[in-house]
């Protein structure tokens, strides 16, 4: 877009071309709200890290997580450093951490 206003461009194609971006943009975005199928392929899945009482290391390596950015996201979404009181923990589709306390 600065490049059409500076005069390095012409104005009709980078404002063609910045249409077209945010027509792609809306298109994903609803595909990805009304197909599930699309969605899992763009964004991917929640993948669990920690259940029973263990860390999943073959699922940490495939996350790229250490131990310490689990417990990062624990200490940031239970509030706790207590493994004990921890139920699941989980990778998002938006690569945050999140822990599920014991009930």
């Amino acid at each position: 877009m600065s490049r059409a206003v500076v005069g390095a461009s012409d104005f009709v194609p980078v404002i063609a071309c910045c249409f077209a971006i945010v027509l792609l943009h809306r298109i994903f975005g609803w595909l990805i709200a009304h197909n599930g199928r699309f969605g899992r392929w763009v964004e991917g899945e929640k993948i669990p890290l920690f259940r029973d009482g263990q860390f999943d290391h073959d699922r940490m390596k495939r996350a790229l997580v250490c131990r310490e950015d689990i417990m990062q996201g624990i200490r940031k979404s239970a509030l706790t450093e207590d493994m004990t009181k921890i139920e699941k923990v989980y990778m998002e589709r938006n690569g945050d951490i999140s822990a599920i306390k014991m009930e």
